[in-house]
């Protein structure tokens, strides 16, 4: 960031306004569903059935680890997005939509080439532990939408 300060009185009257501090972070929770709102048009426009079907591509060719090493990264940061709305962890669901099938052989890839990290604008990225946070986003999603059900059912059948 760059901080420019001017004198007052040097060069003219100094008309700017003068900053005292700046505004502290909030310390407020933060929503995802707003924070990560555009994941949802990846949703609704068929987006993540083709971001699926790239990473199935990857898995079907001879691996060129200087591509697809970068490509992998961004799909699953992609993919990490797209797991912290409400409806994204819906469509990983969707039973046509294969995305554990899909994504474990990815996992495979990862190990077997050692694709452990990789170093980005946004630090390091490990690929491995990047996959499985977004495999857990699934498992957990259907875990709690299974509870929901059966609390539903006893609720709505006890005898």
């Amino acid at each position: 960031m760059r901080i420019v300060y001017r004198m007052r009185g040097l060069l003219g009257d100094a008309t700017e306004e003068f900053v005292e501090s700046f505004a502290a972070p909030s310390d407020g929770t933060e929503d995802n569903e707003t924070t990560y709102k555009l994941a949802n048009v990846l949703v609704a426009s068929s987006g993540l059935e083709v971001v699926l079907k790239s990473l199935e591509n990857v898995v079907g060719v001879p691996f060129v680890v200087s591509r697809g090493k970068p490509f992998i990264a961004v799909i699953l940061k992609l993919l990490g997005y797209v797991g912290k709305v409400k409806n994204g962890r819906a469509a990983f669901l969707n039973p046509e939509l294969t995305s554990v099938q899909t994504l474990l052989p990815i996992l495979h890839l990862c190990l077997e080439h050692e694709l452990t990290c990789i170093t980005g604008s946004s630090g390091v990225v490990i690929l491995a532990d990047q996959l499985l946070e977004v495999s857990q986003v699934q498992f957990l999603f259907k875990i709690h939408e299974n509870n929901n059900y059966e609390n539903n059912y006893e609720n709505n059948f006890s005898f």
